[in-house]
């Protein structure tokens, strides 16, 4: 997909962003949301966050305003001060699991936010919310630490439990 139907891409051309790196020693570009593997774009939000923000495709004015422009401040805090002036969600299927658990309204399903979470995880995800007889208190965490997911990544965690029980309840589409 393409613009407007996803979202630009954003690149950081000026070099900064490594420069960030070096000053503070980040070994993984990845943790200054940098995606290595799409060509150096950066990572605005999570991919459901986008697609329930503009279901009708972007409007390019409100995405430099909403997204573009407290991206780059964020980048230049953290180039002052040495973390973001806000929470971030972590990468990948991991900030999937914390925008859902961030966003999901208790006792209403959403079903929207339901598919666009699930339909973004990676497939090997995917397949745990397909197999009834994974207990994800057994898993070990995606982030590759080797810790038990509940206690590595506890918000992530928690939105991968909910989603899992309200994927349960979601009618067949």
């Amino acid at each position: 997909m393409s613009y407007p139907a996803s979202l630009p891409l954003v690149r950081e051309t000026g070099g900064r962003t490594q420069q960030i790196a070096e000053k503070y020693d980040i070994q993984n570009i990845i943790d200054l949301h940098v995606n290595k593997n799409a060509n150096n774009t950066v990572c605005l939000c999570p991919s459901p966050k986008a697609k329930l923000k503009y279901p009708n495709g972007v409007d390019i004015i409100d995405f430099i305003h909403s997204l573009v422009i407290p991206f780059f401040y964020g980048l230049s805090y953290y180039e002052k001060k040495g973390k973001w002036p806000w929470g971030t969600y972590s990468h990948g299927d991991l900030g999937i699991f914390e925008f859902y658990a961030e966003n999901r309204k208790p006792n209403s399903m959403d079903g929207d936010l339901i598919v666009n979470c699930k339909k973004d995880l990676k497939e090997i995800h995917r397949i745990l919310f397909e197999q009834n007889h994974i207990v994800l208190e057994d898993l070990d965490c995606p982030c590759g630490s080797l810790r038990k997911f509940k206690n590595c990544h506890e918000r992530a965690f928690e939105g991968a439990k909910l989603l899992k029980e309200d994927i349960k309840l979601l009618p067949i589409r």
